[in-house]
């Protein structure tokens, strides 16, 4: 789960800087380590109403960096970034609450997250909502559902989505059993870096 993202908006003035180059700002402290400096941008961004900018700074409080890890501050954060229509923030909200982490876990809203994240193209999302409804886990299993999910993640070059797909074929599940697609599947996921779909390749073609 990464929470560092650009948004681009120009609307406003921040210390000087426009929403944009003060988001690019704060990227480029982050990934050098002044997690002081990109704390204090993402919160001054957060508050200027930049949904992105508040899931980065909980994504800060949920990891421990740059501040002691707090996992309820990171989930107020989420929340807020997801009112202001962030996808990851609902995403990473989502996380939260399949895991139970700062929030009692309840799978039930972390679909509803999910759904919310991956209709507006949050590829980890997609997948994410696919295998509760491949697994059953908050939702009724759907196969069918599972399958859509995790080929839409695919599609954005998600290397685990394009395994689950090859899995679902393999197995028959929603799908007539089709070794020579699920093959297909687990290398385009091998191609995108998945170590599990590259090990499926190997299997199952062995196999043929």
């Amino acid at each position: 789960m990464r929470a560092i993202c650009r948004v681009l908006f120009c609307a406003f003035l921040l210390c000087g800087l426009s929403i944009a180059a003060a988001v690019d700002e704060a990227d480029r402290a982050y990934e050098i380590g002044d997690f002081e400096k990109a704390a204090t941008l993402y919160k001054k961004l957060c508050d200027a109403k930049d949904g992105r900018s508040c899931s980065s700074l909980g994504y800060m409080y949920d990891f421990g960096e740059g501040f002691r890890e707090n996992k309820t501050k990171a989930v107020k954060l989420y929340k807020k970034a997801c009112d202001l229509k962030s996808p990851l923030g609902c995403f990473n909200l989502g996380v939260m609450y399949s895991d139970g982490l700062g929030v009692e876990q309840n799978h039930t809203k972390a679909a509803g997250l999910y759904k919310m994240a991956c209709d507006n193209d949050e590829v980890a999302a997609c997948t994410n909502l696919g295998y509760m409804y491949d697994k059953a886990i908050g939702v009724k299993q759907d196969y069918k559902k599972a399958m859509s999910l995790y080929a839409k993640a695919c599609k954005m070059e998600d290397g685990i989505g394009c395994n689950n797909v090859g899995n679902l074929y393999e197995d028959g599940k929603g799908v007539k059993k089709d070794d020579k697609t699920a093959l297909k599947y687990y290398k385009k996921a091998c191609e995108f870096d998945d170590k599990e779909g590259c090990e499926n390749y190997k299997a199952l073609g062995e196999l043929q």
